[in-house]
């Protein structure tokens, strides 16, 4: 057979641009790109650098990588503007962009001038949520940490807050307003700013809105150390609804994002592009404000209910629960997104059926307990706890004003979701926690034996991958080194690897763009991600994985490891 026939098929790629693995609102972009990739049958290369002209030439040096979004065989390159463009804006950003001339480019969070966009309602979410601290909550001083000056989306939701604010009829202080970057720390730094510097107290300034989730929790953090009760003291929202912000202390109120409609809708739009279709130029999804303890919600829910008046004319808390039933199991199901289905089905059913048990004084303790047993089983499918957060607070809403004309049950109903949102904290933490150990005990294992092999005999390096990456849900690797450093997206060499059923590859002469079509790869989900791989500020080669789903830390930690192979790989040749 000759050469040519054994070349693999070339695939159809879309590439998916991001600057970071281990943000989980850019994570939850790339899994709805990957749903859509799926649905269409098509492949998904996602490439991930830093964000564009960054300060830091040890992130600097990782953007090599993006100009193989060229690479052969990729139809077009959806782009995350909202964190590559963060540090330069959009001006300079689209100015980047022009490398990619010639090629279908869909930019996803800031709409980029002469690019299809997919974007979210800024200003509606920030509204609300400012709308809300004013309306439910009595406040009229509220501070704003806001996020990187360059970022359109940033300066969107600074303004929002300012015009939420005047419609209240409050003129926003300077004062109130303190810089960030999106990152914790800088949550952390302006609480010390706002109340060192600025000399402000959580008497004076009574809620804090950060333009993101990550701020967010720094400023929970500092304030905590700081002895300031959220949200007795200082009511604390944020922006963005990452999975951590449901397992904060206290759980955070924000306003979600749909990072994976954001990505499954971008990536429709690159395909219809890409086949000359129609498509929208432009598109806005929607956001919602999520209600949870740390603007004081849980607290405050009971009072507002008990001066609703019941919507069915006095019936009693089981004909309400009928009269709702219908409505409140599909928003419980909406709400978890998908997330509890290891819970088995009508798990909705059976939650409400307990909670109703409770109302009716049947026996404390039975809805937390049932909750209890439904989330342990979602764990051992290994699902995630902290998707129950939302639909308590489904619950919440609509048993509140089921009860308002009964004392006893509203008693016993603020006593249950109470245990209810101990229980769901207490399992998703644990949870969080048992999978890091995890993981982390697993990747120390094959660093150590990776790191052994490449000291012994590099060659043995692909067996070593090859026994220990599925386990990490890696279903083919191939860790290619630069040959001439001045054209790091030109010619390579593959130095270990393996494909499907431990098929080993090592030392081989490669063309970096066209890794993708190594055939290694064939018979994988065809899902890629295409990691730069650097030693200081030099880039020295690329790894590229294909993977069933994402693992955004664990592919920034191999990121790593494979720079420390590759630089005893070069050692053990010199």
């Amino acid at each position: 057979m000759s050469p040519a026939e054994h070349r693999p098929t070339p695939r159809v790629v879309y590439a998916l641009l991001i600057d970071s693995l281990d943000d989980e609102h850019e994570v939850g972009v790339v899994r709805g790109a990957l749903s859509a990739a799926r649905e269409m049958n098509a492949t998904l290369l996602c490439i991930a650098g830093a964000p564009v002209a960054h300060p830091d030439p040890d992130q600097a040096c990782q953007n090599f990588v993006f100009d193989l979004a060229r690479s052969d065989g990729v139809r077009g390159a959806i782009v995350l503007s909202s964190g590559l463009g963060n540090g330069v804006g959009p001006g300079t950003l689209a100015k980047w962009l022009t490398r990619f001339e010639g090629m279908a480019v869909c930019c996803v969070g800031v709409k980029i001038e002469g690019y299809p966009s997919v974007c979210i309602d800024n200003t509606a979410g920030v509204r609300e949520t400012v709308q809300h601290l004013v309306r439910a909550h009595g406040k009229r001083a509220i501070g704003f940490i806001r996020g990187p000056a360059a970022s359109a989306e940033a300066e969107e939701r600074l303004e929002a807050y300012r015009n939420a604010l005047r419609s209240e009829g409050i003129e926003p202080e300077a004062r109130w307003v303190v810089d960030g970057d999106f990152e914790k720390p800088s949550g952390v730094q302006a609480v010390r700013t706002l109340l060192d510097q600025r000399h402000l107290s959580a008497h004076t300034l009574g809620a804090l809105v950060a333009a993101n989730d990550f701020m967010a929790m720094g400023a929970l953090e500092e304030l905590f150390r700081r002895g300031v009760q959220v949200p007795e003291q200082m009511a604390v929202v944020g922006f963005d609804d990452v999975a951590s912000a449901s397992i904060a202390r206290p759980a955070l109120t924000t306003v979600h994002q749909p990072a994976e409609a954001l990505g499954h809708t971008s990536l429709t739009v690159m395909r219809a592009m890409s086949e000359r279709r129609q498509f929208a130029t432009s598109t806005v999804l929607p956001t919602e404000v999520v209600l949870r303890r740390s603007c004081g919600c849980v607290a405050t829910d009971l009072a507002i209910a008990a001066t609703a008046q019941l919507p069915f004319g006095g019936a009693s808390v089981d004909a309400s629960f009928v009269q709702r039933r219908q409505i409140m199991t599909a928003e419980m199901a909406r709400s978890a997104r998908g997330r509890l289905g290891g819970a088995g089905p009508g798990w909705e059913s059976r939650l409400i059926e307990a909670l109703l048990s409770e109302l009716r004084g049947e026996g404390a303790g039975r809805f937390s307990a049932k909750l209890r047993q439904l989330l342990q089983a979602v764990e051992h499918a290994g699902g995630d706890p902290a998707a129950a957060h939302n639909v308590i607070a489904v619950l919440r809403r609509h048993a509140l004003p089921c009860v308002t004309a009964d004392a006893t049950a509203r008693d016993r109903l603020e006593e249950a979701l109470h245990d209810a949102q101990v229980v769901v904290g207490t399992l998703a933490i644990d949870a969080a926690v048992a999978r890091v150990r995890q993981r982390v005990a697993r990747f120390r294992a094959l660093a150590r034996k990776a790191q052994a092999a490449a000291f012994r005999d590099v060659s043995q390096l692909a067996d070593v991958l090859a026994a220990h990456l599925p386990a990490f849900g890696v279903e083919a690797c191939l860790v290619a080194e630069i040959v001439t450093p001045t054209e790091p997206c030109g010619n390579g060499v593959v130095r270990f690897g393996f494909g499907p059923g431990g098929q080993r590859v090592t030392h081989e002469p490669c063309r970096l763009p066209s890794l993708v079509q190594h055939p290694a790869f064939e018979n994988t989900s065809g899902t890629f991600f295409l990691l730069p791989v650097v030693l200081g500020t030099k880039p020295v080669g690329v790894a590229l994985l294909a993977m069933a789903a994402v693992d955004g830390r664990m592919l920034e930690d191999l990121r790593d490891l494979f720079g420390s192979l590759l630089s005893v790989s070069a050692l053990s040749r010199a």
